[in-house]
């Protein structure tokens, strides 16, 4: 069965908006990483969020590339995976501001569905050009 123009319009703009996401994910964690690691009370892990940063950046250059590759989404669900084990040490150390954590959590768990599901619906659609 052939693939509609529409469903394949509809993943390149899925994964345009991807790439928007960790550019300004990326961004904003580069730039703020003091004080979302302070926001955390986690001062001294700015480095951390930093390199999550770089991360997020390297996601958005890769769906800029190839929008609809099921391997970009599915990238950005394992540095999802990455966050939550972060978030899930920070909530587990004494003197963190749980609340802001589980805001992340929050955030990071809701990111994770829309990655997964954009990813499924992309390989979905690699497989289907195969046949």
């Amino acid at each position: 069965m052939a693939t509609t123009r529409h469903a394949r319009d509809g993943l390149t703009i899925a994964g345009y908006g991807l790439a928007a996401l960790s550019f300004g994910l990326g961004i904003i964690e580069i730039v703020a990483a003091k004080s979302l690691a302070r926001r955390l009370g986690v001062p001294r892990r700015a480095g951390i969020v930093r390199a999550f940063g770089v991360r997020e950046l390297v996601s958005g250059v890769g769906l800029v590339a190839r929008p609809r590759a099921s391997a970009n989404a599915w990238a950005r669900v394992a540095g999802d995976v990455i966050d939550l084990a972060a978030l899930t040490a920070v909530l587990r150390a004494a003197g963190t501001r749980k609340g802001a954590a589980w805001g992340g959590v929050a955030f990071v768990a809701s990111a994770l569905v829309a990655d997964a599901l954009a990813g499924a619906a992309m390989r979905k659609e690699e497989r289907r050009g195969r046949d």
